[in-house]
């Protein structure tokens, strides 16, 4: 039977509040909440088009993700209702000086001077300017223009850097180290398709130049076109069969995929050409390992560390599979020897403590995983192996509580509730057992530990009606026997 519906009344929705809209964005900005603070400023915009203090934080959001080319035009827009605020001009002036519009800058700081002079932040940043400008640069010659371009990119202002990219592709449309290079700044910045477009145009003055194709590639990757950068892989290596860098992402791009024979090919092919590719025979490690070419994998995992001697997830990595494959001294000493160098590296702690439990060396592996948890305190695994480790030293009353602390931190985690079910049932407590038993079936069904003793431990408590103790069996003999 259905419930009637009703038609009640919309509530009506609370009138917009800008202060208190904008004070939030603000609060979100100082937190390096950037979208957060985007978003409810543009909020206040779309309801007060005018108000000039959300135009004014959009314009320094995009100053603080380097797109200063929007922020300038949100500056000038806040300019032009309110014209008498000098951190508008300030504001602007930052962003054209980023963009190596020096000339630009220091007209809109003295602007900010003449309405704030006493303001040291803006005397000084246009000190700063003044103390720094750029040599005499003859506008009409394109390697004077790009040289102070390649400046700046190697000093890390990519914006100001295109800038300066962009007014030597004005004089010389067929400059290919300045596309090659813009595209190069403009990927850093993670704009990617405009990146795409600079070396698009560089192909067609240079379609033989193997790297246009990589980095085109690497940009498709990151839009997510993992079929196109694939192409865009292979055709750099057709260009150059000896791009080891080339083969390595390739291999990625189809591991990206999951076409794991052909990454491990290209991995391959990477260090047969680079003998000395640390990162390749380290992924390739990773690979074998999914594949169970555990062998395989040590030897390639090793062979990273041999070329890079600090590659702390590499070792990492190896100590696992050596545990996995019985080499515990093994494992051991190379997570030791990790730890030495990187005492803060979490894994290698969690790693350390299940090569030391299988060793039945439980106060240190309960060392281990007490450091994982002091680094990380929401390391639910490290949690739960404590518990297994206390456990088995007979510690019920710690185990118990490592349990309910790894519940707490993940509440579906079955292994967990199983476990303090037992430990509730190792302590007596039949009732309580029986609630985590449950708890495990709720989310793991088919556990047929967990369906056994609930029957063992129904048949124990006190009251409890044969009639009840039948509806259990019923219950729950079926699945057992499905089970086994």
């Amino acid at each position: 039977m259905c419930n009637e519906l009703t038609n009640q009344p919309n509530k009506p929705t609370p009138p917009f509040n800008v202060d208190i809209t904008y004070k939030q964005a603000v609060e979100h900005f100082n937190a390096g909440q950037f979208i957060e603070a985007d978003r409810l400023c543009s909020a206040i915009i779309k309801e007060h088009p005018s108000n000039v203090d959300a135009i004014n934080m959009l314009g320094v959001i995009a100053q603080n993700v380097n797109r200063h080319d929007l922020a300038i035009g949100l500056f000038e827009t806040a300019i032009k209702i309110a014209s008498n605020i000098g951190t508008f001009y300030y504001n602007l002036g930052v962003s054209f000086k980023q963009l190596g519009r020096n000339d630009d800058a220091i007209t809109a700081l003295n602007r900010a001077l003449e309405i704030e002079p006493d303001n040291l932040q803006i005397i000084n940043y246009l000190q700063t300017i003044l103390d720094n400008q750029p040599p005499n640069i003859d506008e009409h010659n394109s390697q004077s223009i790009l040289k102070y371009g390649l400046s700046l990119h190697n000093n890390g202002n990519l914006a100001g850097a295109i800038e300066w990219y962009k007014k030597t592709i004005a004089v010389d449309p067929t400059n290919i180290t300045a596309l090659t290079n813009m595209g190069v700044a403009l990927q850093a910045l993670g704009r990617f398709q405009e990146a795409i477009n600079s070396y698009n145009a560089a192909l067609l003055i240079k379609p033989d130049f193997a790297d246009l194709h990589f980095n085109i590639a690497i940009s498709l990757k990151d839009l997510g076109q993992i079929d196109a950068a694939i192409s865009s892989y292979k055709q750099a290596i057709l260009l150059q069969p000896d791009f080891a860098d080339a083969y390595g992402n390739l291999a990625i791009a189809y591991e990206d995929k999951g076409i794991i024979k052909k990454a491990i090919e290209n991995y391959q092919k990477a260090i047969v050409i680079n003998p000395s590719f640390a990162s390749a025979f380290y992924n390739l490690g990773n690979l074998q390992k999914e594949i169970g070419e555990l062998n395989a994998a040590v030897a390639s995992y090793q062979k990273a560390i041999a070329i890079q001697g600090d590659f702390a997830i590499a070792q990492s990595n190896l100590a696992y599979i050596l545990t996995d494959l019985g080499k515990l001294d093994e494992a051991v000493s190379t997570l030791n020897h990790l730890l030495t160098k990187n005492p803060n590296y979490i894994e290698g702690h969690y790693n350390l403590g299940v090569a030391l439990e299988k060793q039945m060396k439980l106060d240190a592996a309960a060392k281990s995983y007490k450091k994982v948890i002091a680094i990380k305190g929401d390391h639910y695994k490290a949690h739960y192996n404590l518990g297994v480790v206390l456990e088995k030293q007979l510690k019920l009353d710690a185990a118990a509580a490592s349990y309910h602390k790894t519940i707490a931190i993940k509440a579906d985690y079955a292994s967990a509730h199983c476990n303090l079910g037992n430990v509730l049932l190792k302590q007596g407590n039949l009732t309580e057992a029986i609630i985590s038993f449950h708890k495990t079936i709720a989310i793991k069904p088919d556990d047929t530990k967990s369906i056994s003793n609930i029957l063992l431990c129904s048949q124990y408590i006190a009251n409890q009606s044969k009639q009840n103790l039948l509806l259990l069996h019923k219950k729950y003999v079926k699945k057992l026997i499905v089970s086994c």
